[in-house]
């Protein structure tokens, strides 16, 4: 249930620190507009958005009701300007025994963060730490974390600070999930042929030897995801429908150990999807690029339901799990009709020049749900575009959630939340 303060919160029009190159951009258009008073206004209002924005980031904001404890020091705003900060969080996790948080940024920095959001210990990659990367993981025990960026994946063991595997790939490296041991771990890659996507393939390492165990090879655009049991892998495949043009998804689960075929199951397809597993070891979230999806059960190969949002998080016991969904902030319409013309003045992409955010039409809603009923149970107070990492603690009671400064981290209590009726 969102506090009244959050409520008068969400109706808010954000204008968002611009780089001078984008500065540059916007000033070198205005002399293409007609109006000579617009162009003065937007002037004036382009150059004093950096101090003002700059203004209220320095202004302390105060922990909401509902959390333990925020984790680190709030930082500049990137979630406006994606890549203003050079170390913004992409994953957080629980230890297994719920006592510290563990966060990973973009720089393969590793914090360890104490219940009471005491920061205990840093660790940075030894090797290409200048280096981005676009997603990370940690295994289940805690103990290590897999990185990927451009050039492959790479694993970070905690306890002694060293590099632990590799697999090098070059295209569109992404991880596939940890088995529940956390001794295996599924890299995929795109692999191009004459320039082109020609298969989406799929290696099962293992971590602690780094052999490969087992390669799935599919078609391009293909989703892939390992079960905790680290032998069954769940693959998504586009396939076209004969004489409608449309396509479907192809979803297969497959023992890659004995390559026995396991169930399949044709469902909508759509770009960018995600699989998720649970812990049950059968059940598998799909999440579409529309921020819709569907539950699969693995074992039977029959939908178990359709659902409306993005699964963020899963609790340890595969029953809670947290849905983003996108909704249009209100906005009176003269208002609305004033800031869309506002935006669309000073980019032909509506506000969205140089890869810049400058407006904000929607919100996403943190709905935590129940996995087997699809009833919603909390929603945790939010107010940022997009769903940020989060992870929930081993007893289900506290969700972490990074801020929209991708730099903080807060602890949602979630028995102090209202229950959503």
């Amino acid at each position: 249930m969102a506090t009244k303060e959050h409520k008068e919160h969400k109706n808010r029009v954000e204008i968002t620190p611009l780089s001078s190159s984008s500065l540059c951009f916007y000033v070198a258009i205005l002399p293409f507009r007609e109006a000579v008073m617009p162009r003065i206004v937007l002037l004036v209002l382009v150059a004093l958005a950096p101090t003002l924005s700059r203004a209220a980031d320095l202004a302390p904001e105060p922990r909401p009701a509902g959390t333990h404890a925020r984790l680190g020091t709030p930082g500049p705003p990137s979630a406006r300007v994606p890549g203003a900060y050079p170390r913004a969080i992409t994953s957080v996790y629980f230890t297994p025994d719920g006592k510290h948080v563990l966060t990973a940024d973009s720089k393969r920095r590793v914090v360890k963060w104490a219940g009471t959001g005491a920061k205990l210990t840093r660790m940075d990659d030894p090797a290409e730490t200048a280096t981005d990367h676009s997603e990370s993981a940690f295994r289940p025990d805690g103990r290590a974390v897999a990185f990927t960026d451009y050039v492959g994946l790479k694993g970070l063991d905690l306890t002694g600070g060293k590099r632990s595997f590799a697999t090098p790939h070059t295209y569109w490296t992404r991880i596939g999930g940890w088995s529940a041991d956390g001794r295996r771990l599924l890299a995929v890659h795109g692999e191009i042929v004459n320039g082109k996507w020609a298969e989406t393939v799929g290696t099962l390492v293992d971590t602690r030897t780094q052999k490969v165990l087992a390669t799935v090879r599919v078609g391009p655009e293909s989703e892939l995801a390992l079960l905790p049991d680290g032998a069954t892998v769940v693959t998504a495949t586009p396939k076209g429908v004969p004489q409608t043009g449309r396509m479907e998804f192809e979803f297969v689960a497959t023992d890659v150990t004995t390559g026995k075929k396991l169930a399949s199951y044709r469902g909508p397809y759509a770009y960018q999807s995600r699989l998720t597993p649970l812990p049950d070891n059968r059940t598998v979230v799909v999440t579409y690029g529309d921020h819709s999806g569907l539950i699969w059960d693995a074992v039977t190969g029959k939908e178990v339901r359709r659902f409306n949002g993005a699964p963020v998080a899963v609790s340890a016991d595969g029953k809670l799990m947290v849905l983003g969904v996108n909704e249009p902030l209100p906005m009176p319409g003269d208002l609305k009709l004033a800031w869309e013309w506002f935006g669309d003045i000073l980019s032909p992409r509506r506000g969205k020049a140089c890869g810049h955010g400058f407006k904000r039409d929607y919100r996403t809603r943190l709905l935590v749900v129940d996995v087997a009923t699809g009833e919603t149970r909390f929603e945790v107070p939010s107010d940022r575009e997009g769903a940020p990492p989060m992870a929930f603690s081993p007893d289900g009671k506290t969700l972490a959630v990074v801020e929209p400064d991708d730099t903080t981290v807060l602890l949602w209590d979630l028995t102090r939340l209202a229950p959503k009726r």
